[in-house]
């Protein structure tokens, strides 16, 4: 798969519409020119948890989403990019089950990160937790093996429930790198790999995520939020749209209330019903316009500037060969303006 610098949507299996096959139908229909930079498809794995992030295995398809041959119907216009997790799995996966089972004589062991890995002796050194960034209270799970009745204590970064149903993979391990890395790339893959530093600011900050739609986070302001898109959209990279950010989305305050999870705040599902009403949105018109632009205009393959700008200001450029295209951004009124060079040209200016 080539790398286009071109807009990608994000969207998990059954935002849009229900299922992959009205996903596939849904981008026919109304965004058949828009994503040029692919479809990046959450997780669309059976999964015991977590909105598909706790993944029963990577080789099949949720059956209530469809199966692999949708994901082949989307990739056969679009180019595919699904998530896969390579540092966890589902509690009730095959391979963690059968090591609840056998313990370390389960030929699946090697596959989790068990203490004795990483600390003498598999005893937990409270000094080095102090100084982790943690999603839980404690990093680790504690469970009993069924034909010794010994407890294993493995590594669970992530999950609500104790102990988690989200598993940590040991990505030194051998078996693991076949399991994902290997089988994945022979599929045709590639692997991108995050370097991380410190994670907490010196004042102490340690806010992971902030939960919102980005619409509601700039108050349901069309210009402010077309204004936010732009910057986006002219910062070096491959710009990315999540759908509930594609539909101009509220944050979704039923659902939080529904599941009591905070992450379902920009997670709504929508119906075919509430994508066609939603397409009515200026905010969504006005986006799919700057959308078609950045796919389109040559310059961004091009140099990139900031330009020198008032402090209310923004004042970005790409320039490739004859053509320019400079973004200005009055952020004082969210006025936001694209001046460009036609082929021919021509000096034209774009209000978006």
């Amino acid at each position: 798969m080539a790398i286009h610098n071109q807009v990608q949507l994000i969207t998990y299996p059954d935002s849009l519409g229900g299922s992959l096959q009205t996903l596939n139908r849904v981008l026919d229909e109304h965004f058949s020119d828009i994503f040029k930079g692919g479809i990046h498809i959450l997780p669309p794995f059976p999964s015991s948890g977590d909105r598909g992030f706790a993944p029963l295995t990577y080789f099949e398809i949720e059956p209530a989403f469809g199966a692999w041959e949708d994901i082949r119907a989307i990739g056969a216009k679009h180019d595919v990019l699904l998530d896969v997790m390579v540092n966890h799995i589902s509690r009730q996966s095959e391979y963690f089950q059968d090591f609840l089972r056998q313990g370390r004589r389960s030929p699946y062991a090697d596959l989790f990160l068990t203490l004795d890995k990483i600390w003498a002796g598999g005893q937990p050194v409270q000094a080095d937790i102090d100084k982790m960034f943690l999603r839980r209270p404690l990093p680790y799970s504690t469970f009993t093996i069924e034909e010794t009745g010994e407890e294993e204590q493995v590594w669970t970064t992530f999950g609500k429930t104790d102990p988690s149903e989200q598993i940590d993979l040991d990505i030194h391990s051998d078996k693991v790198k076949r399991l994902l890395a290997d089988t994945c790339l022979e599929r045709g893959s590639n692997l991108s790999l995050i370097v991380s530093g410190e994670h907490k600011a010196e004042d102490g900050f340690d806010v992971h995520q902030i939960r919102c739609s980005y619409y509601s986070v700039l108050n349901s302001d069309d210009d402010a939020y077309l204004a936010a898109r732009a910057i986006q959209f002219f910062a070096p990279g491959i710009p990315q749209v999540y759908y509930v950010g594609l539909l101009a989305g509220e944050n979704d305050e039923e659902g939080v209330r529904h599941t009591g999870e905070g992450r379902e705040i920009n997670r709504h599902n929508f119906s075919i019903d509430e994508i066609e009403q939603a397409l009515g949105k200026s905010a969504v018109q006005r986006l799919l316009a700057l959308i078609r632009f950045r796919n389109e205009y040559g310059a961004f393959n091009g140099d990139f500037r900031v330009l020198e700008a008032a402090s209310n200001e923004v004042r970005l450029e790409w320039t490739k060969g004859d053509l320019r295209c400079t973004l200005h951004i009055d952020l004082s009124t969210n006025r936001t303006v694209i001046d460009y060079v036609e082929t021919e040209g021509m000096s034209v200016q774009f209000e978006v």
